[in-house]
């Protein structure tokens, strides 16, 4: 019998389908895409995608998506020549 460190397959469900949102952001966070077009490829609504991040990650999914452009935003000031201004 395999035993899964979540209290229920609902916490499996929840915790897969933050990966696969985490992926969606990975792969399209480049484009201006809204959280509603991540809710469109998980097939969900905005409430439960930020729902289901809440609860997974205690951030909303806005914030896990705005974090990643953040992040993008600042390898990009280190890494690169282009001026600021």
């Amino acid at each position: 019998m395999i035993i899964y460190p979540y209290s229920s397959r609902q916490d499996l469900a929840s915790m897969l389908l933050v990966r696969r949102f985490r992926a969606l952001v990975e792969e399209y966070f480049r484009a201006p895409h809204s959280l509603s077009f991540y809710a469109e490829q998980l097939a969900l609504t905005v409430h439960r995608v930020n729902e289901v991040c809440k609860y997974m990650t205690g951030k909303p999914a806005g914030d896990v998506l705005r974090n990643r452009r953040l992040l993008e935003a600042k390898q990009q000031l280190v890494h690169s020549d282009v001026p600021i201004g």
